[in-house]
C-alpha cells in the first residue's frame, strides 16, 4: 500500500485474483463431408422433448443422405443420469460395438445437462468421432464457455427458445427448419483440429492493478471479479498472510475445476480468502472446504445449474470454537465474521477460480437463484448434553477431530415450531413441513437414487427429544411415515422437463427400490425420504426457542462431503500472534 503524491490517500497494487487454466489436449476429430452410408449415434439425457425431436432429425437425415444408419438413444443409457459417469466411461466401446462415424448429442437445456452436454460431446471428439451437440437458445453460451474450459471448440447447433413450452406444432416447425438443417451443415463443415488457441493471461502472483480503495473496487468489478459487494484488496502481504497459515506449497493443485478449467490453487484459495474477508488463520478451514469441492462426490461441475442452489459450509470439532464461529441464536444470520466471511468465500471462489458467474458472465444459470449462505457451526456441547452425538461424529470425526462439511442448499423449509412433551410431537411436526416444503422438488432425488437433507434442531428441542430417541430413531420414523402421492411425485417430475418421468420406469432401471411401484393406483403412497441415511441432524440456534429448520440438497449434486482441517506445523506460533474474537456463544453465556 502507497500513497499517491499530493494526497492523503492510500494506494493498493493487488494481485491477478484468478488463477491459471489448465493445459489440454483437446482437439477434434475430422468431420465427414457426407452422411450417406454412414452410421449416426443419437445420445439423450432424457429430457426436454427429445422423444419428438430426435424422430424429426432421423426423418431429415434420411432424406438429405442415402443409406445413413441411425442407432438411435434407446441403444444408449442416459448420460446425465444416476449411473452417468460410467455411461460415459462405456460409451468408447459401445459406439466402437456399433460402427458409429457420427454423434449427436442433446438436449442442452438446462444449467446442468448442458455442461453434461458439452463434456460427453468433448470426449467423443477426443477419441476420433465428429459430434454436433443441441443446445437451446439460452445456453449457447453456457455451452461456448464449458466447451472453452475443456480446451476443445465443438460444433453446437441450437433449437431456438425452449422446447418445454412449445406445442408440438411449434416443435416440429423449430426442428425442420432451423436446428436439423444446421445439424447436417454441421456435420459436413470443416473444423480446426488443433485444440482452442486461449488469451494469455497473467501469470499467478503476479500485481494486476495499483488504485486507490475505490479505484479497485470499479477495476474488479468491472472485470466481474467480485460479488457485487466491497472486497479487501488482495495485496502481497495480505496473502502471503494467509500462506503462512498451510504447510502446503502456494502452487500446490487441489484438482482442475470447472467451468473455466482453471487449476485450484493453494495461492488462489489465499487470494479468494482475501477478498471474502476472511483472517488468515481461516486458511486451513479454506483449504479443507476445496478438497472437498474438487471431490467428485460433490459434483463441483453442476454449481451453474438452473435451480440455482447454493454450497453450505459445516464447521465442526475444536476449530470452530477456537475460531469464533457463532452457533446459538441468530445462527445462519450475516454478522459474525467468521461465519459470514466463510460463507462468503464459498460463493466468491466459485465465481472467481471458477467460473460461475451471471450475465453478463455466462457459468452460472441458476434462474432465481439465493444468496450466499453463511458458514454453519455446531453448539457441540449442547448437542452432547442432550446425548446426541455431534454432527461431525456422525461424519465419521474424533471428538478432537476438525472437519469442514460442504454440500449444497435447493431449498429451506419454513422455521418449523413445534411443542409437546414426547419426541414424536416434534418429530411429526419436522416431517409434515419438511413434506410440504420439498414435495415439488423430491421426484429429482427419485430421478437420480440419491438424496440428502439435514435437520438444524435447537438445543431445546434437542434435549426433549434425545431424552427419548435416537438419531437413529429419529431418522427411521420419517422414513416410514412421511409420504407423498405417487401421482404428485409424477407430476412435478414431469413438470421438471421430463415428460416421461414415471416411478414405474425408475424401478425397472434399478433406480428406486420396488416399493416405489407397489401397485398402479396414482394415489398409492410412496416414501418421501429414499433411506434413513439421507438425512442428517445438527444442533444449533437458539436455546431458548421451540423451532428447527431443514435444507434439502439439490439430490447428488453438491451431496455432502467431509475433509479434515489440517492445521500448520507451527499453527500454536502462529495464532498468538493473531487475535480472533471470543466465539459469540461464549460473549451469550458471559
Amino acid at each position: 500500500m502507497a500513497e499517491l503524491p499530493g494526497t492523503a490517500e492510500p494506494t493498493f497494487s493487488v494481485l491477478w485474483p484468478l488463477s491459471q487454466r489448465a493445459d489440454t489436449d483437446g482437439g477434434t476429430a475430422q468431420r465427414p463431408t457426407d452422411l450417406s452410408g454412414k452410421t449416426v449415434a443419437e445420445l439423450w439425457d432424457m429430457n426436454f422433448r427429445g422423444e419428438v425431436i430426435y424422430p424429426l432429425i432421423r426423418q431429415r437425415l434420411a432424406e438429405r443422405f442415402d443409406g445413413v444408419k441411425i442407432v438411435d438413444y434407446s441403444n444408449f443409457d442416459n448420460f446425465h443420469g444416476p449411473r452417468g459417469q460410467q455411461v460415459i466411461d462405456a460409451l468408447p466401446g459401445k459406439l466402437s460395438e456399433h460402427d458409429c462415424d457420427a454423434v449427436i448429442v442433446g438436449i442442452g437445456a438446462c444449467g446442468g445437462c448442458t455442461p453434461a452436454v458439452v463434456r460427453t460431446a468433448a470426449m467423443i471428439e477426443k477419441i476420433g468421432i465428429p459430434t454436433v451437440s443441441i443446445v437451446t437458445t439460452g445456453f449457447m453460451k453456457q455451452a461456448e464457455l464449458v466447451a472453452r474450459g475443456l480446451g476443445v471448440p465443438l460444433s453446437i447447433v441450437e433449437y431456438p427458445g425452449h422446447p418445454t413450452v412449445d406445442s408440438e406444432e411449434q416443435l416440429t416447425d423449430k426442428v425442420q427448419k432451423i436446428t436439423a438443417p444446421a445439424l447436417i451443415d454441421s456435420f459436413a463443415s470443416r473444423m480446426e483440429t488443433g485444440g482452442e488457441v486461449r488469451d494469455s493471461e497473467p501469470e499467478q502472483g503476479s500485481i494486476i492493478f495499483t488504485g486507490t480503495y475505490d479505484e479497485v473496487q470499479d477495476h474488479f468489478h468491472d472485470q466481474l471479479w467480485t460479488d457485487g459487494l466491497p472486497v479487501t484488496p488482495p495485496t502481497k502481504s495480505r496473502v502471503d498472510a494467509f500462506l503462512a497459515f498451510t504447510d502446503r506449497a502456494a502452487s500446490d493443485v487441489l484438482g482442475v475445476v470447472p467451468v473455466e478449467g482453471r487449476e485450484a490453487t493453494i495461492h488462489s484459495i489465499a487470494i479468494t480468502g482475501v477478498m471474502a474477508g476472511c483472517r488468515p488463520e481461516y486458511m486451513p478451514v479454506l483449504v479443507a472446504a476445496v478438497e472437498a469441492m474438487c471431490d467428485p462426490v460433490f459434483r463441483l461441475q453442476s454449481v451453474g445449474t438452473t435451480p440455482g442452489w447454493e454450497p453450505l459450509m459445516i464447521v465442526s470439532g475444536p476449530i470452530a470454537e477456537e475460531l469464533g464461529l457463532h452457533y446459538g441464536q441468530g445462527v445462519m444470520r450475516v454478522g459474525n465474521r467468521a461465519n459470514t466471511s466463510l460463507g462468503r468465500f464459498m460463493r466468491l471462489f466459485l465465481r472467481n477460480i471458477c467460473g460461475y458467474r451471471i450475465p453478463p458472465g455466462a457459468g452460472d444459470k441458476a434462474s432465481i437463484g439465493q444468496s450466499f449462505l453463511v458458514a454453519l457451526a455446531e453448539d457441540e456441547a449442547a448437542a452432547r448434553d442432550a446425548g446426541f452425538p455431534t454432527y461431525g461424529e456422525g461424519r465419521g470425526a474424533a471428538r478432537d477431530e476438525s472437519i469442514v462439511t460442504v454440500r449444497s442448499v435447493v431449498a429451506i423449509s419454513p422455521a418449523i415450531y413445534s411443542s409437546g412433551e414426547s419426541a414424536v410431537d416434534h418429530v411429526d411436526e419436522w416431517k409434515k413441513v419438511m413434506v410440504q416444503a420439498f414435495s415439488s422438488w423430491a421426484p429429482m432425488d427419485f430421478k437420480h437414487g440419491d438424496g440428502h437433507y439435514l435437520l438444524v434442531v435447537s438445543p431445546l428441542l434437542a434435549k426433549v427429544v434425545s431424552g427419548q430417541w435416537s438419531k437413529d430413531h429419529i431418522r427411521q420414523y420419517l422414513v416410514e411415515n412421511a409420504k407423498m402421492t405417487a401421482a404428485t411425485a409424477e407430476h412435478f417430475g414431469r413438470s421438471i422437463g421430463n415428460k416421461l418421468f414415471s416411478l414405474e420406469t425408475l424401478v425397472e432401471q434399478g433406480i428406486l427400490p420396488d416399493r416405489y411401484h407397489a401397485s398402479t393406483d396414482p394415489e398409492r403412497l410412496v416414501d418421501f425420504f429414499l433411506s434413513p441415511d439421507s438425512i442428517e441432524i445438527l444442533v444449533a440456534g437458539d436455546p431458548d426457542r421451540n423451532q428447527s429448520r431443514a435444507y434439502m440438497c439439490n439430490h447428488n449434486q453438491g451431496a455432502p462431503v467431509s475433509r479434515t482441517v489440517r492445521l500448520p506445523a507451527n499453527w500454536n506460533e502462529l495464532r498468538r500472534t493473531e487475535s480472533t474474537p471470543t466465539p459469540t456463544k461464549a460473549k451469550q453465556d458471559a
